[in-house]
């Protein structure tokens, strides 16, 4: 009697080439992954500094109250010793402000040359701006970096006479 003899399945070949062309195509898609997940995250801080600010125009406009009195105007302060970090104020009077909210943290991201920005007045009703740091300027660009390397940033754009605020375009190696 004759013995057939079955070849079915893989040679160890085979299987060790399928296995590093696996490897190699995922190790491409976490590298791809780790890109898009800082752009993302500086997108997202872009963003949280605009809110900030929207937030602040909304509430002039609207007139609202803060701890239960209507206050002069609102404020958009940056923390010069952590340029990570903003926190939104009513200002009360001459003297007292009161914060709007937490302090708002920025994600793996800062602010570049925030001690040179300072603070944003809002002042209802119609929601005029001010930058007392630069009181003479109509507009300023807050810049936010990534932590990690630098290597990428995107801008947010104040402009006092119209009271737009944009989010610019992301830059490479500001």
């Amino acid at each position: 009697m004759k013995k057939i003899k079955n070849n079915f399945g893989f040679t160890l070949a085979e299987m060790m080439v399928v296995i590093a062309i696996t490897g190699i195509l995922s190790s491409m898609a976490l590298i791809n992954f780790r890109t898009n997940e800082k752009q993302r995250q500086l997108r997202d801080s872009a963003l949280l500094v605009t809110d900030g600010f929207k937030r602040l125009q909304s509430m002039a406009l609207s007139g609202d109250m803060v701890g239960g009195a209507m206050p002069i105007s609102y404020n958009f302060y940056l923390n010069p010793a952590d340029c990570s970090q903003y926190i939104l104020r009513a200002k009360l009077d001459e003297a007292n402000y009161i914060a709007i909210g937490q302090t708002v943290k920025l994600i793996n991201s800062n602010i570049k040359d925030c001690s040179n920005i300072g603070e944003v007045e809002i002042y209802p009703p119609r929601a005029n701006m001010e930058f007392l740091n630069f009181p003479s300027y109509d507009e300023i660009s807050l810049v936010v970096e990534y932590n990690g390397d630098g290597s990428s940033a995107r801008t947010v754009k104040i402009n006092k006479v119209s009271g737009r605020v944009d989010l610019g375009a992301q830059m490479a190696n500001p």
